[in-house]
C-alpha cells in the first residue's frame, strides 16, 4: 500500500496542482479532447534497484564527480549523502525547505532553500560556506540551482519567473527571463539544467497555454541567457509534457524531462525531438521531480516523491561504468489538448477525478490550526 502522504509533500505537490482545483470544470470539457498516455519503456535501459534508506520524501537531487548522490527533503529539512552503489553516508540538518541541489568539481554543494529564500553553500565536509548575493531573502522561490563550466551559478527562481546568475565567489552577474509567455521568458520556471558540452541553459517552465492552463515548455539558452530554442507540447503521452518539473542532460545532448502529472521521464534529443520514455510499469514513479544523469557510471537518478526512493535506471554495464544507451524512434501514443482522435479503454475522468480528490485532500490539509 502507498504510503499517505506527509506534511513534506504539500508545498512541493502545490507547486504542481495549485493551478488545478479553480480549472477543474474546464479540464472535464477538455476530457473530450484528451487521451489517456501510453508509455513504453526505454530500450537498453535497465532499472536497478531503488535508493529508499532513510528516505521519505525526495524531491531533488544531485551527483559529484566521484558518482556520490546527494538528495533533498524539503519536508524534513534535510540533504541526505548516498555513497555511489547508494549506501547511506551522512545527512546536512537545518535547511529551510530545501528544493533544487547541485555540486560542483570542488565538491562545494549548493541548496535552495525555498523556506529562507537563498541558496547556501557547503564545503565537502557539509561546513557552510556562503550564502549567494545577499543572502536570506535574495530570491523569492529557488526552485533549481546549476552550475556552468565557467564557475557561473545559475539559479531558477520560480516566483519571479527569472534566472539569476552569480559568479563563483556569490557576487551577483546578471539574471534573464522574467514573467511572460514569448520566448526568452518564464511563467513559472520549475528546475534548470547545464550542457556540460555546449554550456547551453536548459529551463522547464510551466507556459500558460491558449486556453489559460499552466501548461509546459522547454527553453534552450546560452550561458549569457540568450534564447536559442524551445520544445515541448503541452498534454499527455508520448512526446508530450504536462507538468514537466525536472531537468538533466547527458554527454550526448540529449535532455532528460521529469512528468510529474504522468509520472515519467521523457527524453529528448538536443534539438528538442522526442527519442524515448523512462517507465516500469511494474513499479512507477510517484509524482518524479529531481532528475540527474551519471554519465562516467551510465546512470539516471529519479527523485520519486510519493514513493519515497530514488529510482535509478542504467545500461546495465558491469563494474559501475559505461553510457546511457537506447535505440530506436519515438512514436505517437497520446494526445495534444488541442484535440484529436484517440482509441482507450479508461476515460480522462479517470485520471482527472482522482487528481480532484488529491488537491481536495491538500486544500483541507493547508487549512490552519485552531489556537486557544
Amino acid at each position: 500500500m502507498r504510503a499517505p502522504l506527509k506534511k513534506g509533500h504539500l508545498r512541493l505537490i502545490s507547486v504542481i496542482d495549485k493551478p488545478i482545483l479553480a480549472l477543474f470544470p474546464f479540464l472535464v470539457a477538455l476530457s473530450f479532447f484528451y487521451c489517456p498516455p501510453s508509455h513504453a519503456a526505454i530500450d537498453n535501459l535497465v532499472r536497478e534497484n531503488s535508493i529508499a534508506v532513510n528516505l521519505a520524501a525526495p524531491s531533488a537531487i544531485a551527483i559529484d564527480s566521484s558518482g556520490g548522490i546527494y538528495v533533498s527533503e524539503s519536508g524534513k529539512n534535510r540533504l541526505l549523502v548516498f555513497s555511489p552503489e547508494g549506501v547511506y553516508l551522512n545527512q546536512l540538518t537545518g535547511l529551510d525547505k530545501p528544493l533544487g541541489v547541485a555540486v560542483g568539481a570542488n565538491g562545494r554543494i549548493y541548496v535552495c532553500n525555498s523556506g529562507r529564500k537563498n541558496v547556501e553553500v557547503y564545503g565537502s565536509g557539509l561546513n557552510l560556506l556562503f550564502r549567494l548575493g545577499a543572502g536570506n531573502g535574495e530570491f523569492d522561490l529557488p526552485v533549481g540551482v546549476a552550475l556552468g563550466i565557467t564557475g557561473n551559478i545559475y539559479v531558477a527562481d520560480a516566483k519571479a519567473s527569472i534566472v539569476k546568475v552569480y559568479l563563483a565567489d556569490g557576487t551577483y552577474g546578471f539574471s534573464f527571463g522574467g514573467e511572460g509567455n514569448d520566448d526568452g521568458r518564464f511563467n513559472y520556471p520549475t528546475s534548470i539544467s547545464i550542457d556540460r558540452i555546449t554550456e547551453d541553459v536548459i529551463v522547464s517552465d510551466l507556459q500558460v497555454t491558449l486556453t489559460g492552463i499552466r501548461g509546459a515548455r522547454i527553453q534552450v539558452f546560452d550561458k549569457n541567457g540568450t534564447f536559442k530554442r524551445k520544445f515541448g507540447s503541452f498534454g499527455q503521452g508520448e512526446g508530450l509534457l504536462t507538468k514537466p518539473v525536472g531537468t538533466a542532460v547527458d554527454t550526448n545532448g540529449r535532455i532528460y524531462v521529469s512528468d510529474a502529472y504522468q509520472h515519467i521521464v521523457e527524453v529528448f534529443d538536443s534539438g528538442g525531438a522526442y527519442i524515448k520514455t523512462v517507465y516500469d510499469a511494474s513499479r512507477p514513479m510517484r509524482t518524479p521531480l529531481g532528475i540527474a544523469v551519471d554519465d562516467s557510471a551510465g546512470k539516471l537518478y529519479v527523485a520519486s516523491l510519493n514513493s519515497s526512493t530514488v529510482e535509478v535506471y542504467g545500461s546495465g554495464a558491469v563494474s559501475g561504468s559505461g553510457t546511457l544507451t537506447f535505440s530506436g524512434s519515438g512514436g505517437g501514443g497520446g494526445c495534444s489538448v488541442v484535440g484529436g482522435s484517440c482509441s482507450s479503454s479508461v476515460s480522462t475522468a479517470g485520471y482527472l477525478l482522482p487528481l480532484l480528490g488529491l488537491v481536495l485532500y491538500l486544500k483541507a490539509r493547508r487549512k490552519p490550526e485552531k489556537t486557544n
